[in-house]
């Protein structure tokens, strides 16, 4: 096809290209292809899915056997030993929550407690400050009362 469109050949591109249209399967071969394997793969995880719940099967009969009960008692007492393994993830993760809060407030408290020491220490500061220049200020009055009187 590309020497007939590198020589100008319309009429041979024309028939090779009505030929690839009506004779070229390959894009249907692949869609078939990868539906096949689709359905490999859907078929795989379905047979994962049986081979372990034959396993878990298995296991429930071989400990239901060993403790002289039924399986069905046994999926019951895995089942609830799953649900408090759950509550007590629920709750350890509630109090390491609580224990983060309870840790950003002391934090907080902390923070809030050096803010206020620095506004006391600028007032504490400020007040000094103050009292030195009404002193200056009283003892240049002074000097010059006494300059005066002098």
């Amino acid at each position: 096809m590309g020497i007939c469109e590198s020589k100008n050949n319309t009429e041979g591109a024309k028939i090779l290209t009505q030929y690839s249209i009506e004779f070229d399967t390959s894009k249907t071969r692949a869609e078939d292809l990868l539906k096949e394997l689709e359905k490999e793969d859907e078929i795989d995880e379905e047979g994962k899915g049986k081979r372990k719940l034959k396993k878990w099967r298995n296991k429930i009969n071989k400990l239901a056997k060993s403790l002289n009960i039924s399986p069905e008692e046994v999926e019951e007492k895995l089942l609830k030993e799953d649900q408090e393994k759950k509550q007590k993830e629920a709750e350890d993760k509630r109090k390491e929550i609580e224990k983060a809060n309870q840790a950003e407030i002391v934090e907080l408290a902390r923070k809030e407690e050096i803010r206020r020491q620095v506004l006391e220490e600028r007032k504490r500061i400020a007040q000094e400050e103050d009292e030195e220049r009404r002193r200056m200020e009283l003892q240049a009055r002074e000097e010059k009362e006494d300059r005066i009187r002098a």
